[in-house]
């Protein structure tokens, strides 16, 4: 694309948003956070994009949110954002997910409301990324719900949702075990092959596997490979310093910020 010489080469409201959002203080004033909560809002309503909610986010991670005292008030706003800015659900997940695995407390039964109901409607529009992330969240913060709403998630036909609901299950985190049906024959090779091998290696099926790749999906089956691991990135991102999003970004969420050299130098892990 070609841009005419006097026209701005980023979109305004991307440089607004990062002005708005530098140097904020989770641990400052409250009206502060406010602001640029709500300025962060208004532009994402006039830009048509989750992208400034995003870059909030992001800034609220840095900023340590999850051990303010204003953490209640950024948690509501949370709890409302996640129905208005669907591409943001992550990233709200992520908070949430890392101050309760520090110890702190959260609105379960907030987010408990929250979740449940958008899950009937993302399960009915089949939107599998916002599924899983909803389905972490309650996984993870041991959200109450009820066995109604782990069936539904059983009948959705999408391998990863599978996948997940099996490990829950084997690791203990779902007490009844959800119906997830693999079939007598576990393909190798269609789009099902990621929750065959995890239902053969941890247990969960006895089915003998199909296909091309069968005497590989045997053997790693036969070491009992775990490709889902809950525990593994709840004891990450209980470091201190770690950070609740992955550095990794991407479009208008992608900014060269010097403050990222002030956490270790690890790869995160993500979901």
């Amino acid at each position: 694309r070609i841009y005419p010489s006097v026209e701005p080469i980023n979109d305004l409201w991307a440089q607004s948003v990062r002005k708005t959002v530098r140097g904020l203080s989770a641990f400052g004033r409250m009206d502060e956070l406010e602001h640029a909560i709500d300025e962060t809002l208004s532009v994402a309503r006039e830009a048509g994009s989750d992208s400034p909610v995003k870059i909030l986010l992001r800034r609220l991670d840095e900023a340590r949110i999850y051990s303010s005292e204003h953490w209640d008030f950024v948690e509501h706003y949370m709890q409302r954002m996640i129905h208005r800015h669907p591409h943001a659900i992550d990233y709200v997940c992520l908070l949430v997910v890392k101050r309760y695995a520090v110890g702190e407390e959260i609105d379960k039964q907030g987010w408990l409301n929250v979740a449940t109901m958008l899950l009937k409607q993302h399960i009915a529009y089949n939107n599998h990324h916002e599924i899983l992330w909803l389905a972490w969240l309650i996984v993870i913060c041991k959200l109450d719900v009820s066995d109604d709403v782990f069936e539904k998630l059983a009948r959705v036909d999408n391998s990863h949702v599978k996948a997940f609901l099996i490990q829950a299950y084997v690791d203990g985190l779902i007490k009844k075990k959800p119906k997830v049906r693999l079939g007598g024959k576990l393909s190798t090779e269609n789009a099902d092959w990621l929750s065959n091998l995890v239902g053969r290696s941890q247990g969960y099926s006895r089915a003998k596997f199909s296909g091309n790749f069968s005497q590989y999906f045997e053997h790693l089956a036969d070491k009992n490979i775990k490709l889902v691991d809950f525990n593994d990135h709840i004891d990450s991102i209980k470091q201190d310093g770690k950070r609740a999003i992955s550095r990794s970004r991407y479009g208008y969420d992608d900014e060269d910020d010097d403050d990222d050299w002030d956490f270790e130098d690890q790869p995160d892990i993500d979901f």
